[in-house]
């Protein structure tokens, strides 16, 4: 009985002082642990202690930055992912995180400069950039149909629609695209105002 109530002594303590527990450990592998397991809250705990240990940490700051946007704390997901930057401006999963961010606050013109922003980086270390030129045509078909595109947005639109094209000439998305593209070409205005933006009801 003796045993028994030192245990649940120590156990006592160590819920006082959760870090502890970890204090020899890996506390980074436990966060993911509890990002697996949907345990944000806590995930987020055990980051902000790993990221402390090693504030230079780009791969901690992202895992921290997803860990506050599975919680909707996107304002502070951006600083961090913002700070990872200005450690690692060749990390291009931080651009990524930046542009999904900029994605679920329906900021899509921000969206669209982080994912360029990843492709430029992403393509000098041949890594893939199909879905990002997907998703940048994404976020213009929701502002064709909200605040509406300029002229040098529409060509941009088509550059990434061709690029996603070509490098994903199977995809399932395709044909769906092609004809989004080919009702928009029927729908383009000349752009002869200068500002005059395009706007698509379908």
């Amino acid at each position: 009985m003796k045993s028994l109530y030192l245990y649940l002594f120590c156990a006592f303590i160590v819920m006082l002082q959760p870090d502890c527990l970890f204090a020899q450990g890996d506390v980074y592998a436990q966060g993911n642990i509890e990002m697996r397991e949907g345990n944000y809250q806590q995930a987020e705990y055990y980051y902000k202690i790993a990221l402390e240990r090693e504030p230079k940490n780009v791969l901690i700051s992202n895992a921290l930055g997803i860990c506050l946007m599975a919680q909707k704390k996107y304002l502070e997901a951006d600083k961090v992912f913002e700070s990872a930057i200005e450690l690692d401006t060749n990390y291009q999963t931080t651009f990524w995180n930046l542009a999904k961010s900029a994605t679920y606050q329906r900021k899509d013109s921000v969206a669209i400069d982080w994912y360029e922003r990843f492709i430029r980086v992403a393509e000098r270390q041949k890594i893939s950039v199909t879905q990002a030129h997907l998703n940048v045509v994404m976020c213009y078909e929701r502002m064709l149909t909200t605040t509406g595109i300029l002229q040098e947005q529409y060509y941009n639109l088509m550059h990434h629609a061709n690029r996603f094209m070509v490098l994903f000439p199977d995809a399932p998305e395709i044909r769906p695209l092609q004809e989004f593209l080919s009702k928009l070409a029927s729908s383009v205005p000349d752009f002869n105002v200068p500002g005059q933006r395009f706007v698509y009801r379908g």
